[in-house]
């Protein structure tokens, strides 16, 4: 009888577990979905065109370097006006070890140059100087065909065949000047190529150090980039990606404001176009108005320019958004925080 009383109040317990308190069960409030998260953002200038940092490759003759990092060595000042062709920044040069290389195959082939010529040239005097010898020895033997009856025949005959040497070795060493003058020509024009081709090699370099100076195409406003790894504004001294966006160049001081939305939370923003800027910097928040959307989402982790993030591989659609009335207190570069109005 006692275990029959146990085993019912074990069933009745367990129902009222299971009815009230079970795990699992569902609550009788449910937390509904926020929709009012804000969107990360940051001010861009609007009428300006993106300065990126140069590839990190040198090449020139046998000496090359390449990497996909690179220093920002100096930079103008964020707001300060520019010329066309003003230097905007300047990236550590990696071929600036080179140049001494490039100085000695310039050094070593013009010497090479100098000295054949100098060589070639006093070979050429030499010959010059035997030729107009012979010729005088060909005159002479010359005077001596002339004393037919008064030597013997036998003397004229040999002064005859003498005199014909005599030619004979003139005209040859002659020729021989002629052949060494055209071999010095032809010397001379390697000569010449192999010091073009050391010029070239200072051509080339001269010109890949201009690649690592960033000048302005136009007359305009240089505006820093955020730096997405540290958190800030781009500066003199900070290490970047090549082709890393890290200024613009502004024709005049408009900025409007870029946030991205995850494709997961796109649905919320149907039919918004009214949307609030909020940053550390501002005491109130800035209305602004939707201007553009980019056609496909892209991955965070490009738009943001940081793999390295947690969520780099979610997708984001890009909203461009414009200030009813442009902000006094905010520059490009900054982070922002933007939220449905």
């Amino acid at each position: 009888m006692r275990v029959l009383l146990l085993i019912a109040l074990l069933i009745v317990t367990g129902g009222c577990d299971t009815a009230g308190n079970a795990p699992g069960a569902p609550t009788a409030n449910p937390v509904s979905l926020r929709t009012d998260l804000a969107y990360d953002g940051y001010i861009v200038p609007r009428n300006a065109k993106e300065l990126r940092a140069p590839q990190n490759t040198f090449r020139v003759g046998s000496w090359n370097s390449t990497g996909s990092w690179i220093k920002l060595l100096q930079l103008t000042d964020d707001g300060e006006a520019v010329k066309a062709g003003d230097v905007i920044a300047k990236f550590e040069f990696p071929g600036d070890r080179a140049k001494e290389y490039v100085d000695q195959q310039i050094r070593s082939a013009e010497a090479s140059r100098d000295q054949s010529g100098v060589s070639q040239a006093t070979e050429v005097d030499i010959l010059v100087a035997d030729e107009q010898r012979k010729r005088l020895d060909a005159q002479q033997a010359e005077l001596d065909t002339l004393r037919r009856g008064v030597i013997s025949e036998r003397d004229w005959e040999l002064a005859k065949l003498t005199h014909q040497q005599a030619v004979f070795d003139a005209d040859a060493t002659g020729q021989h000047r002629e052949a060494v003058k055209r071999a010095m020509r032809a010397e001379a024009s390697y000569h010449d190529r192999n010091v073009d081709r050391a010029q070239a090699l200072q051509d080339r370099f001269d010109t890949y150090a201009r690649l690592f100076e960033v000048r302005a195409e136009e007359d305009g406003v240089v505006r820093h980039a955020f730096h997405r790894r540290r958190g800030r504004k781009v500066q003199k001294g900070d290490g970047m990606a090549s082709g890393m966006h890290f200024a613009s160049l502004a024709t005049d001081t408009e900025v409007w404001v870029q946030f991205f939305v995850p494709e997961a939370r796109w649905s919320e923003l149907e039919g918004a176009t009214r949307f609030i800027v909020e940053s550390p910097t501002m005491s109130a928040s800035v209305p602004v108005t939707v201007h553009k959307v980019e056609g496909f989402p892209q991955e965070l982790g490009f738009l943001k320019n940081d793999e390295a993030l947690p969520n780099a591989r979610e997708k984001a659609y890009v909203v461009w958004a414009l200030f009813d009335q442009q902000p006094q207190n905010l520059s490009a570069g900054v982070e922002v925080r933007v939220r449905k109005r």
